[in-house]
């Protein structure tokens, strides 16, 4: 039982942490290796009186090797760092889980809303 708790309160937060620095050297890499710029598309009709009527299709995107991506300049690393950080709250949540249930007999009312709480980041941050 005493290796358990021990396993449970030190173990496990320390992996969490090493997660989180593989998250933020993850984020770190994506954002050096990305090569995204910006777009922008001006128009301005210098004679004055005249009009100018056109149709434009302009498709705006970046790309990394073969890929095509289509979102803003510095988004497209949003979607692995948001995942990630699902991951990891993720396994906040299972840590949190396990200790309540290791500890049972000191579990109050305010760790059961924690227990939400944990408990549905995960689903919010996987969600953007």
């Amino acid at each position: 039982m005493v290796l358990l708790v021990l396993l449970v309160l030190l173990v496990l937060p320390l992996l969490l942490v090493l997660l989180v620095l593989l998250v933020l050297l993850l984020m770190l890499l994506l954002l050096l290796t990305g090569t995204s710029t910006e777009h922008s598309i001006f128009y301005y009709n210098c004679r004055r009186g005249s009009s100018v009527s056109f149709d434009l299709d302009i498709a705006l995107y970046n790309k990394y090797g073969s890929r095509k991506d289509y979102l803003s300049a510095g988004d497209s690393p949003l979607p692995t760092v948001w995942f990630c950080f699902a991951l990891l709250f993720g396994g906040g949540a299972a840590w949190w889980l396990q200790t309540c249930k290791a500890a049972a007999e000191h579990v109050h009312s305010i760790h059961k809303l924690m227990s939400v709480l944990v408990h549905k980041e995960p689903f919010c941050t996987f969600r953007k």
